[in-house]
């Protein structure tokens, strides 16, 4: 359906376009002159009137096109991630019924049949523990769970959406090398009251959080009061960005799915902040 619509929106397009076209064409090829006639004039003017609500019509229609392009691009993501989960979740139950077969082969004693609900029960388990521990902090110095919906240590709760984090280029670190970790709510060490971080020398910080699998994105969480930040959201896993919009302190948006998104701060100052992408999870 969305493949049609972006087709069906398409098409349109290029139709409005021929017309506003062939609109141009015709003021063009008008050859008018001081002689000409009251007639030609009026025909001339006519024409123009006919310019400006064929443009309309193509501003329109490119948008409905770039709509149904960009919920088209988000299925397809959407496809793509769940593709790759699913085959994760099935080489992973059938480790895990290895392992049975072979526990159960030391006492003599057949495997248990797996039921399909079993196993939908256990590829479930199997996809959310490899989500969560492709999301847990690489910082061995983190010490206590954000309740965030990702964390391997509790309970996939709360509206605090946590991914892998990276600084993208140029910029080239956290002030004094702190974990990129500490920008999530709850992270840090304990002597150090989990301050959050600022960019090297507070230098700007564009920082990237990819998520295990899409979110719904509805805003951001942060106790950052200073110069405004911009965010941003990948549809093809971060090779182009779109910019969703810019605020200070915390904030809510337009909602909007994607496995990545990021952080754009320019000015900072103090010893630290925190900002953490709001939303849901699709299970």
């Amino acid at each position: 359906m969305a493949t049609k619509n972006h087709e069906a929106s398409s098409a349109d397009w290029h139709k409005y376009r021929a017309g506003f076209q062939k609109i141009k064409q015709e003021i063009q090829q008008e050859q008018i002159t001081y002689k000409a006639s009251k007639e030609d004039f009026e025909k001339l003017v006519a024409t123009a009137k006919r310019l400006h609500p064929a443009a309309v019509k193509v501003k329109d229609a490119e948008k409905d096109k770039n709509m149904h392009r960009d919920r088209e691009n988000n299925l397809q993501a959407k496809y793509n991630l769940a593709a790759a989960e699913a085959n994760t979740a099935d080489e992973l139950v059938a480790d895990s019924q290895k392992q049975e077969e072979k526990a159960c082969a030391g006492f003599g004693v057949p495997p248990l049949p797996h039921t399909t609900a079993a196993k939908a029960a256990l590829a479930a388990k199997a996809a959310f523990d490899a989500r969560a521990k492709a999301a847990m902090p690489k910082c061995a110095s983190c010490f206590s769970c954000n309740s965030c919906q990702f964390c391997a240590t509790c309970t996939p709760t709360g509206n605090l959406l946590c991914g892998a984090l990276t600084i993208l280029p140029p910029q080239c670190g956290t002030g004094w090398k702190h974990p990129i970790e500490w920008l999530n709510y709850g992270r840090g060490k304990q002597n150090d009251r989990g301050r959050g971080i600022v960019g090297h020398y507070w230098r700007p910080l564009d920082i990237m959080t990819t998520f295990p699998q899409p979110v719904t994105i509805t805003g951001v969480e942060t106790d950052w009061r200073g110069s405004s930040y911009e965010v941003q959201k990948s549809l093809d896993g971060g090779k182009t960005w779109m910019t969703v919009g810019t605020a200070t302190g915390s904030a809510t948006f337009p909602p909007f799915t994607t496995s990545v998104a990021r952080f754009k701060i320019q000015k900072q100052s103090g010893s630290g902040m925190h900002m953490q992408f709001v939303g849901a999870v699709h299970r």
